[in-house]
């Protein structure tokens, strides 16, 4: 065995060595072109020429066996901790190697002969070994192919000290990282208002701007117009609040404070805030939904699961009246998913150095559309369910930052309902989306998904597209009113054309836009544009018919669009 991975090798050099030579063939071959033309230009010809030969070789170059993924010397083993910036280990995140050295060109083919015994191809080449991490944050990557790799920790958007590491055979010791977690350092303009304050604001007249403080503390004592008044959740509310102070009128024995939006930059001259939190059921705070739409009780086996039923939902009324039934366009079905979240702020010289929101799910659902009228065009889009969870504050220095997240379950239809249909497919996913902002660089989106079908060959008639999809929208408010926010709305799209080959094709996708928004332009909290973009927009063939068949077509008033099975 070992002498056929030798000879492999060899085969793998002996190509590069080719491509080296006959590269400096055609470079020898144009010099000779170039009788009679001026040295200098001659000169610099030879330069440029000579510079390309150096970057294709130090590209392609294949390095000693000791030193590359295909060594057969002693394998690496790595191991380390990460940590949250304060000491406390992270738990439940992935440390991964990448190869350090890459090859994409030229595509090297060994001969028929060597694949047909176990040959390495040259995918099987780039190694990529990965750990998670335990309870206390170590990690241990074992049996890794000897060679030079890059070590990372896989949190998009959030940003570890070192940011990599290398690793080769010679390394040794703990490869630990730490989260970069700026020191804080908060503005004398700021005030935080705590209880000994928010026992005296008078809940009745309070609307977020208009503070009436029915009498005096130490700490309104210390706020004068130009101030930030920053407060944790209190029974007046329960988001919180951050606002700049515009003007101070004493009443009585207490004082009126009018505000102005603020932003965190005013507030905040260095800090950081990292949260990585797992959604519960039983964190959901309050709950508005539909009449038909009903959150189940989590299995004791899965207490992260979210699981709604849906049952003789309206999507579409003709005539606005519910008594009558043959001119709506209801939805059924069921959904189920988990949600992770991975929240990282980092403020520096009163500056958003970086922020991100990444989401992590995984969903399976079940869509039925039942059209009881015929629409040449119908879009709609109605919210299920409306959920806001507990708040979540997390401390810089002093100052308390509270996250309000907030899960919307949306269903839709897109496209004409004209036909019966009937039709099934099963669409399970794996996915991790979210937004980040640097700096440097601006906005960008983070993308990563897997996701399977099965189907069920649909019964159709007339031609029509139409498109059904679920959709969980996930919020993350900052003290209620602004923050980053990710949609996942997979779907399954229909397509029908009785006398085109093929006369049907089924699509299943997922559209997942990111961002950040806030309920009111002037209320943005961070000193950010709005940003708005599709991180994943996946549309594939899942089915197809292959011949025109009227034998399947059954005619129909009326019928049902499937999407999903039941899990």
């Amino acid at each position: 065995m070992h002498g056929q991975e030798t000879l492999q090798e060899q085969e793998i050099e002996n190509s590069y060595l080719l491509f080296r030579d006959s590269l400096g063939t055609i470079i020898s071959n144009k010099l000779i072109q170039m009788e009679g033309v001026h040295m200098c230009k001659k000169s610099k010809i030879i330069l440029n020429s000579a510079l390309v030969l150096f970057l294709l070789v130090s590209l392609f170059q294949i390095q000693p066996r000791v030193n590359t993924a295909l060594a057969q010397g002693t394998n690496l083993s790595v191991y380390g901790r990460v940590t949250d910036g304060l000491g406390n280990g992270l738990a439940g995140v992935t440390v991964f190697v990448d190869p350090k050295f890459k090859v994409f060109l030229p595509v090297i083919s060994v001969s028929s002969a060597s694949s047909k015994s176990n040959s390495t191809s040259i995918s099987d080449i780039q190694y990529s070994f990965s750990a998670i991490t335990d309870a206390e944050g170590y990690y241990t990557i074992p049996d890794i192919p000897g060679g030079s790799y890059y070590l990372q920790v896989d949190l998009p958007g959030v940003t570890f000290n070192p940011e990599f590491r290398e690793i080769t055979a010679e390394t040794t010791g703990s490869q630990d990282f730490d989260l970069q977690m700026t020191p804080p350092v908060i503005t004398p303009e700021t005030v935080v208002l705590t209880e000994l304050s928010n026992q005296y604001l008078d809940g009745a007249s309070y609307d977020g701007e208009t503070f009436y403080f029915t009498q005096m503390s130490a700490e309104l004592d210390l706020v004068d117009v130009g101030d930030i008044i920053v407060s944790d959740v209190s029974s007046v509310d329960p988001d919180g609040y951050f606002r700049k102070v515009s003007g101070i009128s004493p009443q009585g024995s207490g004082v009126v404070f009018t505000t102005v939006p603020a932003t965190l930059e005013e507030s905040i001259q260095d800090g950081t805030s990292f949260l990585m939190e797992t959604m519960q059921p039983s964190q959901v705070k309050s709950i508005t939904a539909l009449d038909g739409v009903s959150l189940i009780e989590s299995d004791v086996n899965a207490p992260l699961t979210f699981y709604f039923e849906v049952e003789d939902v309206v999507l579409y009324d003709e005539d606005g009246n519910p008594a009558t039934t043959n001119d709506q366009v209801k939805a059924d079905g069921s959904i189920e998913f988990d949600m992770e979240f991975v929240f990282y702020l980092d403020l520096q010289g009163s500056q958003v150095r970086r922020f991100s929101l990444t989401n992590e799910n995984a969903l399976r659902d079940t869509l039925e559309i039942y059209a009881e009228i015929e629409l040449l065009s119908l879009e709609e889009e109605t919210i299920l369910a409306e959920m806001y969870f507990s708040p979540i504050t997390f401390m810089i220095g002093p100052v308390p930052i509270v996250f309000v997240p907030k899960l919307d379950l949306v269903v839709g239809v897109d496209g004409s309902v004209k036909v019966g249909i009937s039709t099934e497919v099963s669409h399970v996913f794996s996915m991790k989306a979210g937004v980040q902002y640097r700096y440097s660089s601006g906005w960008s989106p983070i993308s990563e998904i897997s996701s399977t079908y099965t189907f069920i060959p649909p019964h159709l008639t007339f031609e029509m597209t139409l498109k059904g999809y679920f959709g969980a929208r996930f919020n993350l408010f900052l003290y209620g009113v602004a923050g980053p926010f990710v949609k996942i709305t997979p779907y399954l799209e229909i397509k029908v054309e009785p006398f085109e080959t093929p006369w049907w094709t089924l699509y299943g996708g997922i559209d997942v836009p990111v961002g950040f928004k806030a309920h009111d332009v002037l209320e943005k909290l961070l000193d950010l544009e709005d940003y708005e973009v599709y991180a994943i927009g996946l549309k594939q063939v899942i089915a197809q018919a292959q011949v025109v068949d009227p034998g399947e077509m059954v005619f129909v008033p009326a019928g049902e669009f499937q999407m999903g099975c039941d899990p």
